[in-house]
């Protein structure tokens, strides 16, 4: 696989991960903003800026990915190495059973999760190094958004089963906070 093809790939499956969230963040709103409120991270007058500056900061990712590849892994790598130090800084206060508040179904923090957003900083800043200065062609968009399809559906196969994971430990495990 030639760098253009790889690092088209990579700029797709971050679209594929932050579109949806984007949309869970817009069309939920009013759960979002209090689920960035759980991290008490910042005092109440900064959490519905804070909210609105992560969707602009998501939708900037998103667009630059499609049409600046090399901004775009630069701002998607930011928003995952925040949102990863967020839930460390969480976790390490012993807070998992708050939602992460990166999709529409509710899901504790983990360190599987923590993993998983470093996996994604990982993914942006390779993107980031092997983009400077591609010029993609036709083919390799096509290639990379075929093989950026087949990498989401792991990826969000995997996001089930940290969602479900929740879900056993509040239903069985009687964990609330």
């Amino acid at each position: 696989m030639n760098l253009e093809v790889f690092s088209t790939t990579l700029a797709w499956l971050l679209v594929g991960i932050f579109l949806p969230a984007l949309y869970h963040k817009l069309t939920q709103w009013q759960r979002f903003v209090p689920a960035l409120g759980a991290y008490r991270l910042l005092p109440d007058s900064l959490q519905r800026p804070m909210a609105g500056a992560l969707v602009i900061g998501e939708f900037g990712a998103v667009a630059a990915l499609v049409l600046m590849p090399q901004l775009g892994f630069a701002l998607a790598g930011a928003l995952c190495g925040v949102y990863l130090l967020a839930m460390v800084i969480n976790l390490l206060r012993g807070r998992r059973m708050i939602d992460c508040g990166c999709g529409d179904t509710p899901t504790a923090l983990s360190w599987a999760l923590v993993l998983r957003n470093a996996l994604l900083c990982g993914c942006a800043g390779l993107g980031w190094v092997l983009n400077a200065g591609l010029v993609l062609d036709l083919a390799a968009q096509a290639l990379g958004l075929a093989l950026a399809l087949i990498g989401l559906v792991i990826y969000y196969a995997a996001e089930e089963l940290f969602a479900n994971a929740t879900r056993h430990r509040r239903l069985w495990l009687g964990e609330v906070a």
